[in-house]
């Protein structure tokens, strides 16, 4: 294990350890805070289905939140694990795409967070 990821491990896990910062900036402001997008992400609420290429399940409704040329973020009703292969179809216009879920994050009782990378799409969302 490299050195780096042993103390980001050390200090996620102790809540009396501060994170590494980045050399040149602010004593105190962890690294994740001073990393930015490469692109803007659009606010957009659009109703799209999401299912798994690896398993065989129904399509599920879910709603973007912003989305990008790479990647959308949409709340759903459950669950998705990391790395997860998806398609996505818009239900309104002609946007569909292969995604792989980057993040899931819990925002309330039975709502998540989930971030899509898009790997391959065509279409236009609306």
């Amino acid at each position: 294990m490299s050195e780096l990821c042993a103390s980001i491990m050390v200090w996620s896990s102790h809540p009396d350890i501060q994170p590494p910062t980045l050399p040149g900036k602010r004593q105190g402001v962890p690294m994740q805070t001073l990393a930015r997008r490469l692109e803007d992400r659009m606010p957009v609420a659009v109703r799209v289905d999401l299912w798994s290429l690896d398993v065989h399940q129904r399509a599920q409704e879910c709603v973007t939140e912003n989305i990008s040329t790479h990647g959308a973020r949409v709340v759903s009703s459950k669950p998705w694990k990391r790395n997860e292969r998806l398609n996505l179809h818009a239900a309104q216009g002609q946007f569909r795409a292969r995604a792989r879920v980057a993040y899931c994050e819990p925002l309330g009782v039975n709502s998540f967070a989930i971030g899509l990378r898009l790997l391959a799409a065509t279409g236009n969302w609306n």
